[in-house]
């Protein structure tokens, strides 16, 4: 792919079901504020770490780290991937249907449906949805997250729930 290859309209570019595993050329489009790039076969974003990205949608790829996501991202889909661990930096996280088991940072969004908690217990000081269903869970602690207002734990093995 080459960057010509690449139509941006309003700030938009949507490269689904491109079968790319290289997204190098897209280093360059400072006017890029929305990206898809769904069912690819991308396991690197380090190529976007310096656009201005308010969006970011690379659901079902080969990704096993976020590295290279914008600090500038609002919204970040990036479920049906590799991921392990999650350090949460963006308001508005999707990562359901991943390998995950470990979260570190803060969210107001959150859904993880679909990973591989077994216990949840983590400090949230800004999170006002959670979603955790499909796990696990057997124990599920969220006494630091005073904000929280909605929490979807459906289809779990809840034994244990502690809310404050």
């Amino acid at each position: 792919m080459k960057p010509s290859d690449v139509h941006v309209e309003d700030g938009a570019a949507d490269l689904s079901v491109e079968r790319l595993t290289c997204i190098e050329a897209l280093r360059g489009l400072s006017a890029l504020r929305s990206l898809t790039m769904n069912v690819n076969r991308i396991s690197d974003l380090s190529p976007l770490r310096d656009l201005p990205l308010e969006t970011l949608e690379a659901c079902d790829n080969k990704l096993k780290s976020l590295d290279g996501v914008p600090s500038t991202v609002k919204t970040l889909k990036v479920d049906m991937n590799q991921l392990e661990s999650l350090h949460l930096q963006w308001p508005v996280v999707s990562a359901t249907d991943n390998r995950i088991n470990d979260v570190t940072g803060d969210a107001e969004f959150l859904n993880l449906a679909g990973n591989l908690f077994d216990t949840f217990s983590a400090s949230f000081r800004t999170l006002r949805h959670l979603d955790l269903s499909r796990n696990k869970l057997q124990r599920l602690d969220l006494n630091d997250a005073p904000n929280l207002e909605t929490l979807i734990a459906s289809t779990n093995a809840l034994q244990g729930l502690t809310l404050k």
